[in-house]
């Protein structure tokens, strides 16, 4: 089987996004499985050597088979960007295609207006899955050329529980919708007792007010006993009383030694699927604290503490609860825990994924 996995910015998690990279953890697992894996993805204006090196290192060292169009000279930005980059990828995978013979071509987007290309693949006579990554549907879902487009492919497959109970709701083929989580990997993360006299309170994430960062910040300042650390992948600055980590690598081991999670999310945009530090935070056994968003009231079930997304005040009240009783965090860490096992393991993720290309 020869499958063409079509992804925009194909970071993997060492490089750049974590969101990304649980596709990436994905394609890893597949090209194990005596699966022929190609990945067209583009190079963006931030790429370096680093990650040239990078791609030549994991063909040699997974067999997956990159290729790569470079879009670091492209001018435009916004909703112009996106348009005639698909098209450029459109006329790479029509190529490739000629070349290659794939018998699977799954894109991976944000939206299911990029539907549209694969309508070309299915003139080629290739089976055609759409991947939306994204936990919100847009507007012009409602469009019915947009659906009809959509009926055309062979499957579906939706990274959000609500996402799939939103295009049900508005009549999208049941049949050819599939819902997948990528999952956490539950070897690597995993609780571990911890002997700290000290609580540590954990962020990962980069300093944007929709992630929130200026709560964690302030409650650095407010709150005394604690230490504080920030986990970002880049970072201009080091605020007061906070201990700055660069790199999201060793994020597994950072999970050991830490007892509360604060995701202070004031918006899910730019989240693809689940967001990935929530369900390996869960795996790891910690607390976590998060806004009270369905789509993560969804996710979670009741093993973090919630607060209300627009109190501040709200926010530093729950943390303060959270630091002082140990019993609580132990119970929502075990919890935690079980919700991933039962409902987020990568291999049942990739179990689930090769029967979609499998057909079944």
């Amino acid at each position: 089987m020869k499958i063409l996995i079509i992804c925009n910015r194909f970071w993997p998690p060492e490089v750049k996004n974590r969101g990304i990279g649980s596709v990436f953890q994905l394609v890893r697992e597949i090209s194990r499985r005596k699966i022929e894996v190609h990945v067209l993805t583009a190079l963006e204006k931030i790429a370096d050597k680093d990650v040239f090196l990078w791609f030549k290192e994991e063909n040699q060292k997974y067999k997956i088979v990159f290729h790569v169009i470079d879009l670091r000279w492209f001018p435009f930005s916004g909703p112009l960007h996106h348009g005639l980059s698909k098209f450029v990828y459109l006329c790479a995978a029509v190529k490739l295609h000629f070349k290659f013979k794939f018998d699977i071509i799954n894109e991976f987007s944000e939206s299911p207006l990029f539907f549209f290309p694969n309508v070309v693949y299915k003139l080629l006579g290739v089976r055609t899955i759409h991947t939306i990554c994204t936990n919100s549907v847009w507007n012009f879902l409602s469009v019915p050329l947009v659906w009809r487009v959509g009926q055309i492919l062979d499957k579906v497959v939706v990274t959000s529980r609500l996402v799939e109970k939103k295009l049900l709701a508005v009549g999208f083929p049941k049949n050819k919708l599939t819902y997948l989580s990528f999952g956490v990997n539950l070897k690597k993360f995993k609780p571990k007792e911890k002997k700290n006299d000290k609580v540590r309170i954990v962020y990962v994430g980069k300093e944007d007010v929709k992630r929130g960062s200026d709560l964690f910040f302030d409650a650095a300042k407010k709150i005394k006993g604690p230490e504080f650390i920030w986990v970002a992948s880049a970072a201009n600055f080091s605020p007061p009383k906070i201990n700055l980590i660069k790199g999201t690598k060793n994020i597994a081991k950072i999970f050991t030694k830490v007892e509360i999670v604060v995701l202070p999310y004031r918006s899910l945009e730019g989240i693809l699927f689940e967001p990935q530090t929530l369900l390996e935070a869960m795996a790891s056994g910690l607390a976590v604290l998060i806004p009270n968003f369905p789509i993560l009231r969804e996710i979670t079930d009741g093993s973090v503490i919630y607060y209300q997304p627009k109190r501040t005040t709200d926010f530093l009240s729950k943390l303060k609860k959270l630091i002082k009783d140990r019993n609580l965090r132990s119970i929502l860490g075990k919890k935690a825990r079980k919700i991933v096992e039962e409902r987020f393991d990568v291999n049942d993720s990739i179990r689930r994924l090769i029967k979609v290309y499998q057909g079944n």
